[in-house]
């Protein structure tokens, strides 16, 4: 095999369900730390740090912080854009990068605590968390919007992705209720490895008429 050939040597996750939870700096310590720990590596003499965008918090550097709390000095720092391929982008990229001798190690990770946002704003509170970016960098799209998206209002998942099945069943002639009987037989072995999974956010297995009726 030849020898800068990629692999992915440590792995690390957690899932925080009591609420508050820790904030994202905080969890990105902890799973670069543990993934670091799995691989066998010492996380001061990482040549790269590489962190997925977080829409909970916006800190003043996040690679820097990370850095610092991991008390390692990386020539390589990424923090991506936003975008549900980002991990996959930053993944790809490292591993050419290791490949073509660049780089040899390269974490890469993130965290969301959005549910931990979410607490706080019902209790009235805001956010005590570290290193607010002061003013607010501007959204870190991937791929900034098209004029068209923007003038009617469409530029978030949740309002171009129903479009996107209405076209789909449309022009395969489905009725509604065929293409929600379909949806429903895709989604239901999923929530049953969601069920298995002790990182899942809902562990709840679903049968097909669970999903698209709420039948028990």
């Amino acid at each position: 095999m030849d020898p800068r050939t990629p692999c992915l040597i440590g792995v690390a996750q957690r899932t925080v369900r009591e609420q508050p939870g820790p904030e994202p700096l905080d969890l990105w310590e902890e799973v670069a730390r543990a993934a670091a720990a799995d691989a066998r590596l010492p996380v001061d003499r990482l040549d790269s740090i590489q962190i997925v965008h977080t829409d909970s918090w916006q800190y003043d550097s996040p690679v820097g912080r990370l850095a610092d709390r991991l008390g390692a000095a990386p020539r390589h720092r990424v923090y991506s854009k936003v975008g549900g391929t980002a991990p996959h982008l930053l993944i790809g990229a490292a591993a050419a990068e290791i490949a073509a001798g660049e780089l040899d190690c390269a974490p890469i990770t993130g965290a969301e605590a959005l549910a931990t946002r979410r607490a706080y704003r019902l209790a009235g509170e805001h956010a005590p968390w570290s290193h607010p970016a002061s003013p607010k960098p501007p959204y870190g799209w991937e791929r900034p919007p098209h004029p068209d998206e923007l003038a009617h209002g469409l530029f978030l998942p949740v309002h171009t992705y129903p479009i996107m099945e209405t076209a789909r069943w449309a022009a395969l002639g489905l009725t509604i209720e065929e293409e929600m009987r379909g949806r429903g037989r895709m989604m239901a072995p999923m929530t049953e490895v969601a069920a298995a999974n002790p990182h899942a956010w809902r562990r709840t297995a679903r049968t097909p008429g669970e999903l698209v009726r709420g039948e028990r």
